[in-house]
């Protein structure tokens, strides 16, 4: 993506936050490329005020590129590393203090040896 994006004068890439899916585009591409976090239910009510009703890749791809067009979308500021690893301690930290433990965590990946140190005491 890298490679094909270099290749294009690009105004901003408009994307959705998902859940930790989103997490990895940011890490991989933020200092490389304008990126914009969109909230999935704007873009989707965006979509529906242009009477799109459909619901695929390609479809999505078209209304978030004309979102960012529409309302003249401005890059967030990449995140570096140190801020993209307190933010998922703080996930972690968050899924282990609530009611339903480590559930909660939705067993991601494990990047830190303290959150797999901690992970067997909560089975």
């Amino acid at each position: 993506m890298r490679k094909f994006c270099a290749k294009t004068a690009l105004a901003r890439v408009v994307y959705e936050a998902t859940g930790a899916y989103h997490s990895g585009l940011e890490r991989a591409l933020g200092a490389h490329l304008p990126l914009v976090k969109v909230n999935p239910l704007q873009a989707r009510r965006f979509a529906q005020a242009q009477g799109v009703r459909a619901k695929t890749d390609a479809v999505d791809a078209k209304m978030l590129a004309e979102m960012g067009n529409v309302f003249a979308l401005e890059p967030d500021e990449p995140a570096d590393k140190i801020q993209h690893d307190l933010k998922e301690l703080r996930s972690f930290r968050a899924g282990l203090l609530s009611t339903n433990g480590i559930k909660a965590t939705g067993f991601q990946p494990v990047r830190f040896s303290v959150m797999y140190y901690n992970l067997p005491s909560h089975f």
